[in-house]
């Protein structure tokens, strides 16, 4: 700058400024995230003697894990006093778990829920898992709770007698089958019959011979294998002097 007065007179000085370069700011960290993750974000700022961040962290990098999409702001503060700022956004994507619920019967394959599963011959409960990503790279669970029920099992034998010594009716039983809500039993005699209420059944003993009376238990899966008991009947004395009279003229 220069200065006259009236006299003419003049002087002048020289002042020199000196322009600071503000600190530049870049953040390093990803811009997506899956729920339930944590996550750093990093300030990078070469001539930066402080950093403050807006969740209150002063050193250049922090650990978050958002619940949704948040965004993030740092200051950072050279040594000369100058400041600069930078925000980073960062969107939270979702985890999934699903659950399905299904029932089939022994013997039977599963398809549904996107599951393909093959004969199932255990009965029980089981849980099958399917484990997806989503197109963030997020890990989802598709569970399947399956129920497979049973087809009924006949593990004692028939009550009764295999062999009788009359013509008439027999009683025959079984001990009740779990898991079954009916029972068909057969006779194979085609001269005897058979009438039935549940595990208790009642064999016609018509003419003399032999006859496999069989029972299956039954539910809505399907039928057991049968149990069987061989039942014979043989004309003792009595029965074959019965069978033939003879006539003789007076």
């Amino acid at each position: 700058v220069q200065v006259t007065d009236y006299n003419g007179c003049s002087a002048s000085t020289n002042h020199f400024v000196s322009t600071l370069s503000s600190p530049v700011i870049v953040i390093a960290g990803p811009d997506d995230m899956c729920d339930g993750e944590t996550v750093s974000l990093t300030a990078v700022c070469a001539n930066a003697a402080s950093f403050s961040w807006n969740t209150g962290v002063s050193s250049n990098t922090i650990q978050v894990n958002p619940a949704s999409t948040t965004t993030y702001s740092v200051t950072a503060v050279s040594a000369d006093g100058c400041v600069a700022q930078e925000s980073h956004t960062l969107a939270v994507h979702p985890s999934y778990s699903a659950d399905f619920t299904a029932e089939i019967c022994q013997g039977q394959p599963y398809s549904g829920y996107g599951f393909n599963l093959p004969v199932q011959n255990v009965p029980g409960e089981f849980v099958f898992t399917d484990n997806l990503q989503t197109a963030y790279g997020c890990d989802s669970i598709r569970s399947l709770h399956l129920t497979v029920k049973p087809i009924p099992v006949i593990t004692g034998n028939i009550i009764g007698n295999s062999e009788v010594t009359s013509l008439g009716n027999f009683v025959y039983m079984i001990d009740p089958v779990e898991n079954a809500n009916l029972y068909e039993w057969i006779i194979s005699n085609p001269n005897w019959s058979v009438s039935y209420n549940q595990t208790v059944a009642q064999v016609s003993v018509l003419t003399p011979g032999t006859g496999t009376l069989s029972v299956y238990a039954l539910n809505e899966c399907g039928q057991s294998q049968p149990v069987s008991i061989q039942i014979s009947y043989g004309m003792g004395i009595n029965d074959a002097e019965m069978s033939v009279i003879q006539v003789y003229p007076n």
